[in-house]
């Protein structure tokens, strides 16, 4: 079943005795289907020609819902960016390489992200992006350079980073899901 965004997360309003409260929560069954549309914009003032826009299409799919929780599958597609706007080609090979990854998203009853139940895939996946990314710093770099830079990414780029990374839009999706907001704040 096809639903809306609207339709997928609602908001109850309580009212108490000293204020009125809204809670932010899922109403997912099995097989619900949805669509979203993230947009990523950066904006670098010193190099403006660093700025930019992407938007990349996803489809999520719940997969089970249950009293304990809910699994999704996140799949994201095609990454689009603004027209005119110069993509690094190693950007680019990188955005490919993670276009049609699959998330497996754990949520809580509340709806908060609780962790990726295919993390081992997720991460093959995602390395092979970061693979060209480094690649193309690496040959950039004069050969005395490489073995230092090497040692600093492999500490920068570890594999919970990379989990961090690949899941950071969906966080940002469910990081109100459970909330409960009270007038003024």
């Amino acid at each position: 079943m096809t639903s809306r965004l609207a339709a997928v997360i609602s908001v109850a309003l309580v009212a108490t005795a000293s204020a009125q409260q809204i809670q932010v929560a899922p109403q997912l069954k099995s097989g619900d289907e949805f669509k979203l549309e993230v947009t990523v914009v950066k904006q670098n003032s010193s190099r403006p020609q660093q700025s930019g826009k992407s938007t990349t299409p996803v489809d999520v799919r719940v997969i089970s819902a249950t009293a304990n929780g809910f699994e999704l599958e996140w799949l994201a597609g095609e990454s689009r960016f603004d027209a005119g706007q110069a993509v690094d080609p190693v950007v680019l090979a990188a955005a490919n390489a993670l276009r049609g990854l699959k998330l497996r998203l754990m949520l809580d009853d509340d709806g908060a992200y609780t962790g990726l139940a295919n993390q081992s895939e997720v991460l093959l996946q995602v390395q092979k992006g970061v693979d060209l990314v480094v690649g193309a710093v690496m040959e950039k770099l004069p050969a005395e350079q490489r073995a230092s830079m090497q040692k600093i990414l492999a500490q920068m780029l570890s594999p919970s980073l990379l989990i961090q990374s690949a899941t950071r839009e969906a966080q940002i999706y469910f990081s109100m899901s459970g909330v409960e907001l009270s007038v003024g704040e």
